[in-house]
């Protein structure tokens, strides 16, 4: 069965998300869902979010990567308050990214592909994920 992690980049009016499936051992697949919804976003989110998951069980999330900022105000806090909600009720690790290590990252693909990708690198270097260290970074 294959596990699930989530990916939550909410800093622009560009909603992202992102979805990865992987059995140990096996490269990361990824889903993404992007949207441009302006000032609609953080209302929205919630909506693609179950989009995103439908079919699966939140459950079966082994971790939770989400944009930290520098971005907007509304969107970053949103971000981060569905991060750290599913980490703490879901008892799962929680990665905090700030958007400048996001844009530096060296690997291909859109904002919330590589959001995923450092995430899932620090999830499998076992490196711990808590949700109560993840705060917004407001510029």
């Amino acid at each position: 069965m294959p596990k699930l992690a989530l990916a939550l980049h909410t800093t622009t009016p560009q909603l992202q998300l992102a979805l990865g499936f992987f059995c140990p051992g096996e490269e990361l697949t990824i889903l993404e869902k992007i949207a441009d919804l302006g000032k609609s976003s953080s209302q929205l989110v919630h909506t693609y979010l179950q989009e995103l998951m439908a079919d699966r069980s939140w459950s079966d999330l082994v971790y939770v990567a989400v944009a930290t900022g520098g971005g907007s105000f509304t969107g970053t806090r949103v971000g981060v308050v569905i991060a750290r909600t599913l980490g703490q009720q879901l008892n799962i690790p929680v990665y905090g990214i700030p958007c400048q290590e996001i844009e530096d990252w060296e690997g291909e693909g859109t904002a919330v592909h590589k959001l995923l990708a450092i995430a899932h690198q620090r999830w499998q270097n076992h490196i711990p994920g808590d949700y109560r260290a993840v705060v917004p970074i407001y510029t």
